[in-house]
């Protein structure tokens, strides 16, 4: 855990993009065990403030990789656009390809559009 804890101290100022840039990296060791959602999501929290759910799920992404668990971001729409004719865009956070919500996954009820990394 301290390993995830580090990388989300140092990647606390980086923009969306870099933070994807960074979950594309390879894992650098592979590691067990439930991954340390909550505690990387309220350091980055205590760090940078909240940010935008999509900024969020990348920086545990990136996080988690770094720590060896095979994360991915996945971002997904909703099939049937709002009363305004737009399609709102949704992301989740996949480990070893499963949701970590198992009891609301996101792919029941919306289109996946993208995964980053595309293999974890």
């Amino acid at each position: 855990m301290i390993t995830e804890l580090l990388k989300t101290y140092q990647s606390r100022r980086h923009t969306l993009p870099g933070l994807i840039q960074e979950a594309d990296q390879p894992r650098t060791r592979a590691s067990k065990g439930h991954p340390p959602v909550t505690a990387v999501l309220v350091t980055r929290r205590l760090l940078s403030g909240f940010g935008t759910a999509m900024e969020e799920n990348a920086a545990i992404v990136s996080a988690l990789r770094h720590g060896g668990h095979p994360a991915q971001l996945v971002v997904g729409a909703e099939p049937v656009p709002a009363d305004d004719g737009e399609y709102p865009v949704f992301t989740w956070i996949t480990v070893d390809g499963l949701p970590l919500d198992p009891f609301r996954p996101p792919d029941t009820f919306l289109v996946e559009l993208a995964r980053y990394p595309e293999h974890p």
